[in-house]
């Protein structure tokens, strides 16, 4: 992605150390692909729906990403606790040095 790259050079140049999250992401996915249940175009309205399921229906955060066909996120943004643990696995190792 551009995006990435642009992050990439970024961190790069100003000696800031690039964690591969998104690398991660797309190997899980690749291996455990989601099947969203909504295109991306309507992911305010399914950010919607998943803050009226956690708060007038009182589901979980992971149930409502379940249910709308995510492996890592709650909606097309957010992250549930399986893409939130890759993160502080990331940084955890990057702390203790084994990155």
């Amino acid at each position: 992605s551009d995006h990435i790259k642009s992050i990439k050079e970024v961190a790069r140049s100003t000696g800031v150390t690039y964690l591969p999250f998104y690398e991660m992401m797309l190997d899980y996915l690749e291996k455990q692909p989601g099947d969203p249940t909504y295109p991306i175009e309507k992911a305010k309205m399914g950010m919607t729906i998943a803050c009226f399921k956690r708060y007038i229906l009182r589901k979980d955060w992971d149930s409502i990403g379940e249910s709308s066909g995510f492996q890592l996120h709650i909606d097309y943004l957010h992250l549930n606790s399986r893409g939130a643990s890759m993160v502080t696995g990331l940084i955890e190792d990057f702390i203790q040095g084994n990155n």
